[in-house]
């Protein structure tokens, strides 16, 4: 499969929850019959509460909506928002064992070094990078060490 959260949804069991603010690609999810829980809406940050509108969720609320503070997995694809959200985690509260980012391939190597060393001082590790160089990405996958 194309999809890091199928893959763990259907190989590993993992249950999870798909949040995907394009309402096609949602279309789409629904029609794979997905195990996961699955929202159409945009995550916002902070800085972005200004334009908060109905179709949006703070990232707060979304982790409040989980309601869970062990989550075995959480996969990023962001489009360049992935450091937002990272730092907007409380860490404390919320245990998540593996994190997964899709990054374009020709991401700079400050963000990626920004993102890595923000996981890191959560005590996370890189485990794998997963290039695929035909789509123009990669994914890299932090364990808790």
């Amino acid at each position: 499969t194309n999809s890091v959260t199928l893959y763990f949804e259907r190989e590993r069991k993992w249950l999870g929850v798909l949040v995907e603010a394009n309402e096609a690609k949602h279309r789409m999810s629904l029609a794979k019959n997905r195990q996961c829980h699955m929202w159409n809406f945009r995550i916002v940050f902070d800085d972005e509460a200004r334009h908060f509108s109905e179709d949006s969720i703070k990232t707060q609320q979304l982790f409040d909506m989980i309601n869970r503070t062990s989550i075995d997995l959480l996969s990023l694809n962001l489009h360049g928002q992935e450091l937002d959200l990272l730092k907007a985690i409380d860490f404390v509260r919320y245990h998540i064992r593996v994190v997964t980012i899709e990054l374009q391939s020709d991401v700079s190597s400050e963000t990626y070094q920004e993102i890595k060393e923000t996981l890191e001082s959560q005590g996370y590790g890189v485990a794998h990078h997963v290039v695929n160089s035909f789509q123009g990405k990669k994914d890299v996958i932090f364990e808790k060490l």
